[in-house]
């Protein structure tokens, strides 16, 4: 909640927190000398400070500093030089105690752990700064008092130290770094039940309202709360009775004591503590258990988008590189792929290289027009190309890339701590790259693990982006042969220039629109570009004679279609489609040739190309035939529909027709 606020707004909210708690550790004294045998300001400012940072530390400072300066005029009538003077030093003792920890605490790399190690540490760096916090403080009251109980003042003084922070400290930094679960409506709804029940539970019990029921006698319906605490809600609930449990004592219970009032202290200090340990583990061991749940749901999600993330790659490898949108796509597709993959990232971005600039074609918790309108200096940008890099001052970088751009991309972009970027490329030239970002406001780190994870994942891509460009050259190049042979075929049979790519274009949109599958597709195209490649086992002189041919001559030209699978089959590329060439010749009725197959025996692809061939030899002026107009060649198909053609597929060709498709097939 205090991180959702502005920052005046959080400091004013500081100040009063600190003010109050460091107000309720006087409440209870009866001289100058003793803070109070649990001190509870020193918890709240020490879990302040890991939450918030140096920013908190004037607002703490303030809030004690007042809170004891009034303390000490108004509780225990000092003179105001006096009191403020010790509560100038007692005040930035209680920075220096927190301090202490943190840097203890941060040498120790203890925080941010739950196991035994991190536990020693933690409570045996609170037991040093309780009692280097307690000599300064009461070597302070020293230059202003004389008192001969020295080390018994100084060891009540730790022990209010310690308590106050073993408690209160405690359950603030175990929020801060365990309690992330986000409140709904009804579990606030709850929260203000509960704690409503709980404040009159401490009235009554530390009151004395109803003689029958005290804390004497029903003291153990406290342990009943705190349970519940743990199990239903959250360390922030915790906190919040913890709080009220020691107001209430503190200043409804002592005034009902008529004596042995420092024990009563101790006792209700320790069942306090007692308490709030109790809900602590609780809630660790749930947590635990959650936690435990939790890691083997992400394993079993890992799992799933590991097996979607191969799929994915699989899938890609079919995605050809000739140009810049294919490298567009092809890396949009890994960046993708990328992002289902890994999860320890805030923020990320997918780039190419254009003319050696940056330019973002995807993201993640970024805005991409946003980051194509700041301007990056070409020369100094890192494009990580052999391995990824860890850019661990990415902020510092970012503002030499972006120069005078930087005040207005720092506006918009939160700061970045940290960052993981590599590149996709081939033959050292620079395809793309992408980057995944770490904020300070966020509390995701790059651990090596995650390095050598990106790491592995670049060379991965790289593999498969190289073998992907070199299977489009080496298709590229297939194709390139298949398409000289045409262009020879035309230059053999001179009335059929252009004729092969027409009718691989026709037969594509025939095939389209009946909903084949793209490989059904390709192969259909491929076959209409080879469907004749057979005429060139046909002397030329019997495929470029102008009369009419003679018996023999067209039992001759009917051998094209074999001789045409046969010269494919000489290829395992296109060994596929050469029963489609073979039969592209057969009529639905039987009547055709080379082996008088009927219906659906033809394979389905001869039976497409067997249409697209007649209308592109319909449209197109021959020796032997007059060009037919479009209405012409429709009458045509419906004529020879269930004789020559398959009827469905001649009705699809006829609404192709009039769709246009012949006028923009023949302008491209």
């Amino acid at each position: 909640m205090l991180s959702q606020l502005k920052l005046w707004q959080r400091n004013v909210f500081i100040i009063l927190i600190m003010f109050i708690y460091t107000y309720l550790g006087y409440s209870t004294n009866t001289d100058s000398y003793f803070a109070g045998i649990i001190w509870p300001s020193i918890g709240i400012a020490l879990g302040l400070y890991f939450m918030f940072g140096k920013k908190a530390l004037l607002s703490i400072f303030t809030g004690i500093f007042i809170a004891t300066l009034i303390a000490r005029v108004f509780l225990l009538q000092e003179e105001l030089y006096i009191a403020f003077g010790i509560s100038l030093f007692l005040s930035l003792i209680n920075i220096i105690e927190v301090y202490l920890f943190k840097f203890l605490m941060d040498k120790s790399n203890a925080l941010g752990r739950i196991d035994y190690s991190s536990g020693v540490y933690f409570y045996f760096f609170m037991l040093i700064v309780s009692v280097v916090g307690a000599i300064l403080s009461v070597t302070t009251l020293g230059l202003f008092y004389d008192f001969n109980n020295y080390f018994s003042i100084l060891f009540s003084w730790a022990v209010g130290e310690f308590t106050g922070m073993a408690i209160f400290g405690t359950i603030i930094l175990i929020l801060f770094f365990f309690d992330d679960i986000k409140p709904t409506r009804n579990k606030t709804i709850s929260g203000i039940v509960f704690t409503f029940l709980f404040v009159a539970t401490c009235i009554l019990q530390f009151s004395n309202l109803v003689p029958i029921y005290t804390y004497a006698n029903y003291g153990f319906v406290f342990i009943v709360f705190f349970f519940i605490a743990a199990f239903v809600f959250t360390y922030r609930m915790i906190l919040v009775i913890s709080s009220i449990f020691l107001f209430s004592y503190q200043l409804l219970y002592l005034d009902t004591l008529a004596d042995n009032v420092t024990a009563s202290l101790y006792s209700l200090n320790i069942f306090l503590f007692t308490l709030t340990y109790i809900a602590i583990i609780t809630r660790l061991i749930l947590y635990t258990l959650q936690t435990n749940n939790e890691e083997l749901t992400r394993a079993n999600q890992k799992m799933d988008r590991l097996i979607d993330s191969t799929n994915k790659l699989f899938r890609i490898k079919d995605i050809e590189i000739n140009s810049e949108r294919d490298n567009i796509k092809y890396i949009k597709e890994i960046f993708q792929i990328a992002l289902s993959l890994y999860d320890s990232y805030d923020a990320a971005s997918c780039y190419i290289q254009i003319n050696d600039a940056p330019i973002f074609i995807d993201a993640k918790g970024y805005d991409i027009d946003e980051l194509n309108n700041f301007e990056f200096d070409n020369a100094s940008f890192q494009w990580a190309m052999n391995e990824p890099q860890h850019i661990v001052n990415a902020e510092r970088e970012l503002k030499i890339h972006l120069g005078s751009s930087y005040e207005e991309y720092s506006k918009v972009i939160p700061y970045i701590k940290e960052s993981i970027r590599f590149g996709v490329y081939i033959d050292d030239n620079f395809s793309g790259g992408m980057s995944f970002d770490n904020f300070a406001t966020g509390s995701k780190k790059f651990t090596k693990l995650d390095f050598d994870n990106f790491n592995s994942f670049q060379r991965l891509m790289n593999s498969f982006y190289e073998i992907n460009y070199l299977n489009t050259r080496n298709l590229n190049f297939k194709n390139d042969i298949v398409l000289s042979l045409i262009k020879t075929l035309e230059l053999y049979d001179q009335y059929t220039s252009g004729h092969s790519e027409e009718v691989a274009a026709i037969s594509r949109e025939i095939a389209i629109k009946m909903d084949l599958s793209e490989k059904e597709i390709y192969d259909i195209y491929w076959a209409g570009v080879v469907h004749d490649i057979g005429k060139v086992g046909i002397s030329s002189s019997i495929i470029n004679k102008d009369g009419k041919l003679s018996q023999d001559e067209y039992e001759t030209i009917k051998e094209h279609p074999i001789f045409g699978a046969n010269i494919l089959k000489q290829s395992e590329d296109l060994v596929e489609i050469s029963d489609i060439v073979k039969h592209h010749h057969e009529w639905w009725n039987g009547n055709g040739y080379p082996n008088e197959l009927s219906k659906e025996n033809i394979p389905l692809g001869s039976q497409i190309l067997c249409v697209a061939d007649a209308v592109s030899a319909m449209s197109g002026a021959r020796k032997y035939s007059n060009t037919k107009a479009t209405d012409a060649i429709i009458d045509e198909l419906s004529l020879y529909a269930g004789v020559q053609f398959n009827p469905k597929i001649a009705m699809i060709m006829i609404d192709l027709l009039k769709d246009g498709i012949l006028d923009r097939i023949k302008k491209s």
